[in-house]
């Protein structure tokens, strides 16, 4: 049981719903509801949340007229009560946010909202998200009540049954993805699948075993972190110099030239010209050769390292990954823009 005590400014009630005609009933005559509040400034109040009962001790002599309250009103009313002041069973009133009330002790956020549903905790109310204007109201409890009641409220349950749902999933996943992780002895690090790769969603679909999956990780591992792949796939230059033919080379500087050349009309063309399709499938074609000479260095190290068979190929690699990779991208879009 939660008894608020306070001294309150008489006129501060009558927003909050509590009137004359709460105690008086509502055949009360005008004249008895002005006679009711003549002479009151301050006046002695209490509440009792789990009897539903709001009291008043008008002259202040511990003469208590009390009337029952709803549940919606007597919430207001300990709002109303803690912003002035009130004692909760001889402690000061004091509402918290329902993210402190669960750090501070040890709740879920799901226990403090069944408590507040069940009507566990009578002295709680939703006010407007003080960081969210646009998100959802923000709950208050009343931290006396929660105190006095939270051997109850931690017997509910933590989680609620999606909740549990996630959890169990969340841990499936992690074992699948755990049962893909290695130790790199090169850099020290405990790798696995990265989080949003399509190595990843394979493993998690089903389409790739953990065997596989580990195998794809530690080619993708040493060929970002252990040769020189991604220093110079970022110099188109160089990629089109060492990894083109002679005769690739040259066609290509043709159409570069034709594009410095054209480059200011380009974003006006309803399609793209037929020499950029044609220089972009030259640079994709290096892209390819280099991308697939650094996975050989770096299937070359990871079975050095132990970490794959001795008999693991480039060949093997492809027939894993090949069928997770989207088209390779495209080269050229951006380089169409004015200089």
């Amino acid at each position: 049981m939660t008894v608020y005590e306070a001294e309150v400014n008489a006129k501060s009630l009558v927003p909050a719903g509590v009137g004359a005609r709460l105690f008086l009933g509502p055949g009360a005559s005008e004249r008895e509801v002005r006679g009711w509040w003549r002479g009151i400034n301050t006046i002695r109040v209490r509440l009792d949340t789990e009897a539903a009962v709001f009291c008043v001790d008008r002259a202040g002599a511990g003469k208590w007229e009390c009337a029952p309250v709803s549940g919606d009103l007597a919430r207001g009313l300990v709002v109303l009560l803690a912003h002035r002041g009130a004692t909760a069973n001889g402690r000061r009133a004091a509402l918290i946010y329902r993210s402190t009330a669960a750090k501070r002790y040890g709740l879920t956020p799901y226990q403090i909202e069944q408590a507040v549903g069940s009507g566990l905790l009578m002295s709680a109310v939703r006010v407007k998200n003080p960081y969210h204007s646009a998100g959802p109201p923000a709950l208050l409890v009343e931290e006396a009540e929660l105190a006095e009641k939270l051997e109850a409220v931690r017997a509910l349950p933590r989680r609620s049954e999606a909740e549990r749902g996630r959890a169990r999933e969340y841990a499936r996943r992690s074992r699948v993805v755990a049962g893909a992780a290695f130790h790199c002895p090169i850099c020290g690090r405990a790798v696995r699948p990265l989080r949003g790769s399509m190595t990843r969603g394979a493993l998690l679909g089903g389409g790739l075993t953990p065997e596989e999956a580990r195998a794809v990780a530690v080619v993708t591992h040493f060929r970002h972190l252990h040769t020189a792949y991604d220093d110079v796939r970022r110099d188109r230059e160089f990629v089109a110099r060492r990894y083109l033919t002679p005769e690739e080379g040259e066609r290509a500087a043709r159409l570069e030239a034709w594009l410095d050349r054209n480059r200011e009309w380009l974003p006006l063309a309803p399609t793209m010209p037929g020499q950029l399709v044609e220089l972009d499938e030259l640079l994709e074609r290096a892209y390819e050769r280099m991308k697939r000479a650094y996975t050989e260095e770096a299937i070359a190290r990871a079975r050095e390292a132990g970490l794959l068979p001795g008999d693991f190929t480039v060949e093997r690699y492809d027939a894993i990954a090949g069928p997770l990779r989207p088209r390779a991208r495209r080269v050229i879009p951006a380089l169409v823009l004015p200089r």
